[in-house]
């Protein structure tokens, strides 16, 4: 049986109408359930106060993009055949971006977000920064190292 694809913020109608409706609303109190996670992670500003913080004043990467179809990509997890879409459908992805050899090849949204917008990250911040530091750090060439951030501990 294939893993239906769950719902948008937009089609359940979280946060819609002003006022929203009282069981369609995000407060501090379900931002972390579903469905309303779907909503929070990504207007988690318009909930709680937080904090721009800015990229610095350095050159930006601009990668390439040699975009894939990778929504039929067989594989298998815990014993079951999965696609690529499914999986994205079944762990409530909001969006991804796949980078290979320096090149965007796969990039996908579910509705209600676009690539511009911010998005909760939680934890993944750590797994996005840590290959890019212990990467070209570990490859022990000078090249690799062009755009690894560093930090020093505070004294």
């Amino acid at each position: 049986m294939e893993p239906q694809q769950p719902a948008s913020w937009v089609s359940l109608g979280i946060m819609q109408g002003a006022p929203p409706p009282r069981d369609k609303r995000v407060t501090t109190a379900n931002v972390q359930e579903a469905p309303f996670n779907r909503w929070g992670f990504g207007h988690v500003r318009d909930l709680i106060p937080t904090a721009r913080i800015g990229r610095g004043d350095g050159p930006v990467y601009e990668f390439m993009h040699d975009l894939s179809d990778l929504d039929g990509f067989a594989f298998v997890s815990e014993g079951r055949e999965w696609t690529w879409r499914q999986m994205l459908d079944t762990t409530h992805t909001d969006g991804i971006v796949v980078v290979r050899d320096d090149a965007v090849i796969y990039e996908w949204y579910v509705e209600g977000f676009t690539p511009d917008q911010t998005h909760l990250l939680m934890s993944v911040s750590k797994s996005l920064t840590s290959p890019s530091v212990a990467g070209p750090t570990a490859h022990g060439s000078p090249a690799n190292r062009r755009s690894a951030p560093t930090t020093s501990p505070s004294r």
